[in-house]
């Protein structure tokens, strides 16, 4: 209760201490509108859903970014965290729901993406987690609302032809019914089927870490805007360079089946480079 997260067009989020009505300190990273925002159970943490298709996720006493979710396809504008602090849930206009163990509680970390289901025939206008956090509700712009298992996002029940496009919902205090906000300026209880147990918890692809010591340090060699002339490198490397002319291109191997992490030091190094990564 002592602090206020706020987010906007502005893309940028700030922190005020709610007695004093200060600002504590100005959240920088997104590349676009930044359309929700999350507290962790605990405070110490904030995540953002942003226009630039990322969620990040920042320490609320210091600032820093402890990491950038960047596996959605399209805008997302909404993110929870489980009443549990084991995962990250987020939806937006790629008509998917993620979920992700979340890892970085204290410092950046990678926070493995364990489960992505097609969700809705439109973008998803609302999410809500209930407060025992047996179950998950989304609202799209297809006008239906749906029932989710939690953590395995498996379909419980759906609420089909609503009378218009569900803007807002809300989980009754014991679990048992979803109140649905509508855009017309309707809004009505809906009943839920009791919850089945969960005996599955999704678990992340295994993959092996790379020892500082075993990663090439590499520095960028123009030409390489173009595919043809994409500079060759072997992974894992770290490359240093400079965007002079477009984009700038690189080549490697890779086998089915591999999981490789690709991140750009930009922002976290001051620089003002507005970047992004495309495979």
């Amino acid at each position: 209760g002592d602090v206020l997260a706020t987010a906007g067009y502005d893309r940028l989020i700030q922190l005020w201490n709610v007695n004093a009505g200060k600002r504590l300190r100005t959240l920088e990273g997104h590349n676009g509108a930044v359309h929700g925002i999350a507290f962790s159970p605990d405070g110490s943490v904030l995540a953002s859903a942003g226009g630039d298709s990322a969620v990040k996720l920042w320490n609320t006493k210091t600032g820093q970014r402890l990491d950038t979710l960047g596996q959605p396809t399209g805008e997302q504008f909404i993110v929870a965290f489980t009443p549990d602090s084991q995962f990250v849930v987020a939806a937006g206009a790629d008509k998917q729901i993620r979920l992700w163990r979340w890892m970085s509680k204290t410092k950046p970390r990678i926070n493995p993406l364990v489960r992505v289901r097609f969700a809705h025939e439109d973008e998803i206008t609302d999410l809500v987690i209930s407060p025992d956090g047996q179950r998950l509700a989304t609202a799209s712009a297809d006008r239906t609302v749906k029932l989710w298992s939690l953590p395995n996002l498996e379909p419980l029940q759906t609420f089909a032809d609503q009378p218009d496009v569900v803007s807002a919902l809300a989980f009754a205090a014991d679990s048992k019914s979803l109140f649905v906000g509508r855009m017309n300026g309707s809004s009505t209880r809906l009943q839920l089927k009791a919850a089945a147990a969960q005996s599955v918890v999704p678990q992340a692809q295994p993959f092996t870490a790379i020892a500082d010591s075993a990663v090439a340090e590499l520095t960028e060699q123009e030409p390489n805007n173009a595919p043809k002339t994409a500079m060759a490198i072997r992974i894992p490397a770290k490359i240093s360079g400079v965007i002079l002319d477009g984009p700038d291109l690189f080549r490697f191997r890779a086998k089915a089946g591999e999981q490789w992490v690709l991140e750009i030091n930009a922002a976290r190094g001051k620089s003002p480079l507005d970047s992004k990564v495309e495979v």
